[in-house]
């Protein structure tokens, strides 16, 4: 929209700052946007960048003032995150079960620049770029969100830190969502206005390309992904938050989503801590005798002691701590339950 009303650039500037704030990673639209508002409309670009700062540091002082510092230490000292090549494995099931979409997004893309280029080849360098981009926004919004798509393609890397998840590829996904939403609505324009056969039916063939795959993932394959996609795992999930509801003392899980359907406070995160502990930024020594004095109820884990994702998120010394204190093991909706002795 800054493309058109330069005042807009204000409002995606406090979005950004609030995205940013909710999810450190969401940097990749405000570089993408801003990067390709430095190439069209520089200034534009820079009353967005000197709003965001100012929106940033204010939020920044007021978090800091409002926790005692808290915020920067907990933010810029404790966010400490280990590498673990195994997690980028993560990606390849997304691109496998999107496989289809991947392709009409690049089809889409393809055919996007296959009819803008030509222009722009034709150009006087640097400055005929600017001034045809200038003068043609939808070819700037088009270039934003390709440069947006690439952005978050690289940062894909970041789901190998410890703690992360596979909500990592959500943003990436989206914005995928985009180019197969555009490359619909120029195949449906060039499929009924279009009066060259083959154009008509290259577009019909990528408008075909999308129902048999939206009807493919969702009989053949969504199903046998998440687990709650049947009522034997949605009772067993209802059943664990019961559990946690009540509970007479605090649960630590690592799905936390889990303690918040249930009431609960989340009262450790497992991941972080064993970075801090890893580092020796913080002594995990009297956590270790919370657990040994049984001040917790019981642990939800995913997976086990030998696993990767365990021992990512347990220290040696708190996974000894789990299997003296709760030496009870049971499987309940995915996940292991660690209970004291004598629990049923």
């Amino acid at each position: 929209m800054a493309l058109h009303r330069p005042a807009a650039i204000h409002v995606a500037a406090l979005c950004f700052v609030a995205a940013v704030y909710t999810k450190q990673t969401s940097v990749v639209a405000p570089a993408a946007t801003f990067l390709i508002l430095l190439l069209v409309r520089p200034k534009v670009a820079r009353t967005g960048i000197v709003t965001a700062v100012l929106a940033g540091l204010v939020g920044l002082g007021a978090l800091s003032w409002w926790t005692d510092g808290g915020f920067i230490r907990h933010v810029f000292l404790y966010n400490i995150n280990r590498f673990e090549a195994w997690r980028l494995r993560w990606i390849v099931p997304a691109l496998d079960i999107h496989k289809v979409y991947f392709a009409v997004a690049a089809l889409g893309a393809c055919l996007a620049l296959r009819e803008r280029l030509p222009a722009y080849r034709r150009g006087s360098g640097l400055a005929g770029v600017r001034e045809r981009l200038s003068a043609n926004p939808g070819d700037a919004a088009m270039l934003m969100i390709l440069t947006y798509f690439l952005l978050a393609t690289a940062m894909l890397i970041t789901i190998a830190k410890s703690g992360s998840s596979i909500n990592y590829l959500i943003e990436w996904l989206c914005v995928m969502a985009i180019l197969v939403g555009l490359a619909m609505r120029d195949a449906a324009i060039i499929a009924v206005g279009s009066p060259f056969a083959v154009q008509r039916l290259r577009s019909m063939c990528l408008l075909s390309a999308y129902l048999p795959a939206a009807v493919a993932m969702r009989v053949f394959i969504s199903p046998a992904v998440p687990d709650q996609t049947n009522r034997g795992s949605i009772a067993n999930m209802q059943r664990l938050v019961a559990l946690i509801r009540g509970a007479p003392q605090p649960v630590v899980s690592d799905d936390m989503v889990l303690l918040l359907r249930a009431g609960k406070q989340v009262e450790w995160e497992p991941a972080i801590f064993a970075e801090l502990a890893s580092k020796g930024v913080w002594d995990e020594r009297p956590f270790v005798g919370l657990i040994r004095k049984h001040h917790f109820a019981f642990f939800i884990t995913e997976g086990n002691r030998g696993e990767r994702l365990f021992d990512s998120r347990y220290t040696p010394a708190v996974a000894d701590a789990i299997k003296t204190a709760y030496p009870v093991e049971r499987n309940l909706a995915g996940f292991t339950l660690h209970l004291p002795a004598g629990a049923r």
